[in-house]
């Protein structure tokens, strides 16, 4: 009973339930990290495309995997992250899609 006090109390003041770091959306409560291992050979065959079919450069991917060395929490829901050539589009611990700068995102922004 007092832990979900307490995760109610962090939600309204914008605190997240695993950091205890100031979060992104005051209604979104961090639960996941991103996986990188185990990532079912469709997702994975999905972003391969996107990465060609959107001619995302190396240079991208680098910062794409230096943000995952981080560990970064994200929402269980649909969440995006901006980089300086391309968005990456995810829902829990799940990356989905990539996108051109200019295209439409969907969900709450990470950090």
């Amino acid at each position: 009973m007092q832990l979900e006090s307490e995760q109610a109390n962090r939600r309204r003041k914008g605190i997240c339930s695993i950091s205890k770091q100031p979060v992104f959306h005051p209604n979104c409560i961090v639960t996941a990290k991103v996986r990188r291992r185990n990532v079912p050979h469709r997702v994975l065959d999905h972003l391969l495309d996107r990465i060609r079919e959107r001619e995302i450069p190396a240079a991208q991917l680098g910062l794409l995997a230096e943000w995952l060395d981080t560990e970064p929490g994200v929402p269980a829901g649909k969440w995006f992250k901006r980089f300086s050539g391309m968005i990456v589009c995810g829902e829990g611990e799940m990356v989905k899609t990539f996108l051109r700068l200019g295209q439409a995102p969907d969900g709450d922004e990470v950090p």
